[in-house]
């Protein structure tokens, strides 16, 4: 009789990694495109400014607000599937 309800634990370990590792790089490349918006848009040094720049800024402002809490979901939820693994894990 096959199995229905197996647990895959070697991969579901590699999928948490992966998602740490995605989670990572999503938190790093935000802070980059944070740094070039602030130092950039609407500074006063002729890169983009005006009522457009400002603008856009505003709208990113509003954005990257929710981007830490999608981070945070990642997360949580990369920790909820590595519980499971070590509740489930007989040795």
């Amino acid at each position: 009789m096959k199995t229905l309800n197996k647990i895959e634990y070697e991969e579901l370990k590699n999928k948490i990694n992966e998602v740490n590792d995605l989670t990572t790089k999503v938190e790093n490349n935000f802070k980059k495109i944070d740094n070039i918006i602030t130092e950039n848009i609407n500074t006063g040094k002729g890169i983009w400014d005006g009522e457009e720049a400002q603008n856009f800024k505003n709208e990113w402002s509003n954005l990257k607000e929710n981007i830490p809490n999608i981070v945070d979901i990642y997360k949580k939820q990369a920790q909820n599937i590595e519980n499971v693994l070590e509740m489930t894990t007989i040795e």
